[in-house]
């Protein structure tokens, strides 16, 4: 279950970025 963990960190760091960026 690990693949679910590392799409689920991939999104939160998407997140974070286009926060970062507004």
């Amino acid at each position: 279950m690990q693949w679910c963990i590392k799409i689920l960190e991939n999104t939160h760091v998407q997140i974070i970025k286009q926060q970062n960026i507004e």
